[in-house]
């Protein structure tokens, strides 16, 4: 592949790579090193051309998996993995994972490189904090079904204890008489995000701060366009929509007259709809840096003139 500076390199393998604690060790580790190794070569092999990927799927409805459960009929295998993956409504077969190394190994993906395709219904991304019951066993369960419900009921403790070795030490006693992950999440959502309410209205107090904003005639633009942008992110990180033509219109209609030109100039020849902040800012610095150097210009003048 390197002397011909084109390839493919495809490796399988678990969804185990995104997901934690209810596998054995070894088998998790060993999971984890195959995503590891498809990132490095891709690092390694990307100068020559080459493309290196990884699948790792969910369990898939074959006959070794239905050894495993200790079943026979492969829809018994369809069913279970389907409860446990996030997307409903859709019936796994192996053609899934075929199509993802079909479009990892063609001309589809040329640009597509260091990639850990993952193909498990969104099951990596179940919230393990959601306090759910675990599903009931059915009437005289295999030995795998039976592991697998213990393990499924663990979960919640799991991510109690995770929740609770991640936060700070000065944090921990207020969610320390929790009972459950649920309760944890929820305390911590509450004490740092704020209730619905506290939220509405921090974001109505953002709005109006945004609103009384104006630039002094002292003021560069990268400083005032610091000042907006820290508004308009922190009214944005509390899941509030706020449109880019409504930042723009702010700033021009709130810049002072020295900038009155440039303003004509943008309502003349851009459409200001599909105009970013960025793009807007650094045009205003750089009639800025303009202005000041021709000011600079004048006062070194007027000085040479008054010093003949």
């Amino acid at each position: 592949m390197i002397p011909k500076k084109k390839g493919c390199i495809l490796f399988t393998s678990s969804v185990v790579s995104v997901s934690y604690g209810g596998f054995p060790h070894p088998y998790s580790a060993s999971k984890h090193a195959v995503v590891g190794l498809t990132k490095n070569l891709a690092v390694e092999l990307g100068q020559y051309g080459i493309r290196v990927n990884c699948i790792s799927p969910a369990g898939m409805p074959t006959p070794l998996a239905a050894r495993t459960m200790g079943v026979v009929d492969l829809k018994q295998v369809q069913e279970s993995i389907l409860a446990a993956a996030n997307l409903k409504g859709v019936m796994v077969d192996c053609n899934d994972v075929a199509e993802a190394a079909s479009y990892l190994g063609s001309e589809e993906s040329k640009f597509v490189s260091g990639l850990n395709l993952v193909v498990d219904g969104g099951y990596s991304l179940r919230n393990a904090v959601e306090d759910r019951p675990a599903t009931p066993l059915l009437a005289n369960p295999t030995l795998g079904q039976i592991k697998a419900h213990y393990e499924e009921k663990t979960k919640k403790f799991k991510a109690k204890t995770l929740i609770q070795n991640s936060v700070a030490n000065s944090i921990f006693p207020r969610i320390m008489g929790c009972r459950t992950a649920k309760e944890a999440w929820n305390r911590l959502k509450v004490e740092y995000q704020g209730s619905d309410r506290t939220k509405q209205m921090r974001i109505l107090n953002l709005k109006r701060d945004f609103e009384s904003l104006s630039m002094q005639e002292d003021d560069s633009i990268a400083k005032y366009s610091d000042r907006i942008s820290l508004i308009v992110n922190k009214i944005k990180l509390l899941g509030e929509d706020f449109p880019n033509n409504k930042i723009i219109e702010k700033v021009l209609m709130t810049l002072p007259e020295r900038f009155e030109s440039k303003i004509f100039s943008f309502e003349a020849c851009k459409d200001l709809s599909t105009m970013s902040l960025a793009e807007l800012m650094n045009a205003l610095s750089a009639q800025e840096q303009r202005s000041a150097l021709g000011q600079d210009k004048m006062t070194k003048g007027a000085f040479h003139v008054q010093n003949q």
